[in-house]
């Protein structure tokens, strides 16, 4: 798809990754997180000021406190899209075989909290939801369920494959196992009326 370019304020155009179009703005939030993980990747090089993605997550008196269990998982995650971009943000910040380039994803984002003081809004730091102690354990049965899942589905996928195969080019033994059953069949019908015969098994 198209993507139209975008710029900083010091006016540097971001190189933008490629994402599948949707309806919803979920695969552009991701991406666009990517993108600017990058982006600060290259101002750390040139000495620049790395451009922050602040991540509001709780309030005081939150109705829709969230927990890390909705977070990680998707079937429990709200209408929300910020579960989604958390686990974007946490694959980054955590699961990126480059060092420094995880590093730098580290100082991008940063949690908040909105303080209510007598109606004045405020906003408090808080520690990234993964430095929780029960993130580990979840994410890890996260990605262990996903696993079963993917084993499950290649199992299922091989064993069409595996019967279209015979469908469409038959092993020799089948063909020639069809051939006697042809030759019975008719040899029983000799001398019959000729009619629409169709091999079994084939």
């Amino acid at each position: 798809m198209h993507q139209a370019p975008i710029s900083t304020i010091e006016g540097r155009q971001i190189e933008r990754i490629p994402y599948t179009d949707s309806p919803l703005p979920l695969a552009s939030c991701k991406a666009g997180m990517v993108n600017i993980v990058f982006e600060n990747y290259k101002r750390s090089k040139e000495g620049l000021t790395l451009i922050p993605i602040l991540f509001c997550i709780d309030i005081d008196d939150n109705r829709y406190p969230h927990d890390i269990k909705s977070i990680i998982h998707k079937k429990l995650s709200t209408k929300c899209f910020t579960h989604s971009e958390l686990r974007r943000a946490y694959k980054l910040c955590c699961e990126l075989e480059d060092e420094e380039l995880k590093e730098i994803a580290q100082k991008t984002f940063k949690f908040v909290k909105v303080k209510i003081i007598d109606r004045n809004y405020g906003l408090e730091s808080i520690p990234a939801p993964w430095e929780n102690r029960n993130w580990a354990v979840t994410w890890a049965k996260r990605k262990e369920t996903h696993r079963i899942l993917l084993r499950l589905i290649f199992r299922v996928f091989s064993k069409i494959l595996n019967r279209l195969t015979e469908y469409i080019s038959p092993p020799p033994k089948r063909i020639q196992e069809n051939k006697i059953l042809w030759r019975k069949e008719l040899k029983k019908h000799e001398g019959s009326t000729p009619r629409l015969y169709t091999p079994v098994n084939y």
